[in-house]
């Protein structure tokens, strides 16, 4: 069971429109970092979820943005400046 306030990835999707997939993909690459329940379950604080959101508005105002992210350093930069507006 998620800690109160927490989310699992199916309840985000729903919330914010972005594919499961996708978000695992943010993940893999470093730009969000939910935390895992026992059972392997993502869960999402209401950060996390702002995260997302704010993802997802950059990547529909700026489609090329995202893509140019490959390098380790670079998406780690990005995530802590993604988070430093949130």
């Amino acid at each position: 069971m998620p800690q109160p306030g927490c989310l699992l990835i199916g309840d985000v999707t729903a919330l914010t429109g972005i594919t499961a997939g996708r978000i695992r993909h943010y993940e893999a690459i470093g730009l969000i970092a939910p935390d895992h329940l026992n059972s392997g379950y993502r869960t999402f604080r209401p950060a996390d979820v702002l995260l997302l959101l704010r993802i997802g508005a950059r990547r529909l105002l700026r489609p090329n943005d995202i893509p140019r992210w490959s390098s380790p350093r670079t998406v780690r930069r990005r995530s802590q400046e993604l988070r430093r507006e949130t």
